[in-house]
């Protein structure tokens, strides 16, 4: 399952290197956001793109506490109604059309 693919050697690869790309800095900055960032988000969640699961252009560093607010908020929210976070979709997809890494 899901929880399965964050043990694999891909993720843990991806993992640090999208930290080491954001300079270990949190990405996201919601209201007590603790800047050191230990854990790296799915811009769009991994349910609603499995595709893009270890896609770097879909990954950002992030704090612990900023990864739990966004999990809750969008993870649960919007896994419930099946929504997905089209304009950051976009977002991704032109970086990548642009060539950025």
């Amino acid at each position: 399952g899901q929880r399965d693919a964050y043990a694999s050697v891909a993720w843990r690869r991806l993992r640090l290197e999208v930290l080491q790309r954001d300079d270990y800095q949190c990405q996201i900055k919601l209201a007590g956001c603790t800047r050191a960032a230990t854990a790296v988000d799915h811009i769009t969640p991994v349910h609603n793109a499995p595709d893009l699961a270890l896609d770097q252009f879909n990954c950002r560093a992030a704090c612990q506490h900023c990864n739990s607010v966004l999990g809750a908020r969008y993870g649960n929210k919007l896994r419930n109604r099946g929504v997905k976070l089209a304009g950051q979709q976009l977002a991704i997809q032109a970086a990548k059309t642009v060539g950025v890494n």
